[in-house]
């Protein structure tokens, strides 16, 4: 199965509009992430749907994901409560103990993870660097109006900017911190 397009968080984030999450069943968030990829279908109850490499993922959903998204292999510390976690237990313990006991939210939960997937997996991440602060919460709230993650609406910026074929050297600012 080849890496997914989406980060998990915004896979996690596309995933949980199939349906609701139902509290103490904490392994619908990586099913939701799994649909939201493509390696369950939307509808898991319907077994006529699924493709061959889809009944490959029944029962094995944690598996599935872990190998999507190697970088949960990694050892991290719940922001919540500092608990050692890894594997989808990334996903499953901030969901379970800290989102269904209204210690936090859905949403802070995913950009906590996607903040951890940039960080850990180098294919993802990119230093982005602002001229002020107002420039980074107009690209934030640009971004909110458009119900996107911030790293999906620079990677949408970015593929426009390509496809497009547009010359931006008039906004280019040398790297404040280059590389020596």
């Amino acid at each position: 199965m080849k890496k997914p397009r989406l980060m998990l968080a915004e896979a996690i984030a596309k995933g949980c509009e199939f349906g609701p999450l139902a509290v103490g069943n904490e392994n619908k968030l990586v099913t939701r992430a799994l649909q939201a990829v493509g390696a369950l279908p939307a509808n898991p109850d319907n077994h006529q749907s699924y493709s061959l490499e889809q009944r490959r993922t029944l029962g094995y959903e944690n598996f599935t994901l872990i190998r999507l998204y190697p970088w949960l292999k990694d050892e991290r510390l719940c922001p919540w409560c500092a608990e050692q976690i890894n594997e989808t237990n990334i996903i499953c313990h901030p969901f379970v103990e800290h989102v269904c006991t209204n210690e936090t939210t859905i949403e802070d939960q995913c950009q906590w993870l996607q903040e951890a997937e940039e960080e850990l997996d180098p294919l993802v991440s990119v230093a982005i660097y602002f001229r002020s602060e107002d420039e980074r919460l107009e690209v934030l709230w640009a971004a909110q109006r458009q119900g996107l993650t911030l790293n999906a609406f620079l990677a949408a910026t970015v593929r426009m900017a390509l496809e497009h074929r547009l010359v931006l050297t008039e906004f280019a600012r040398p790297d404040p911190f280059p590389k020596q």
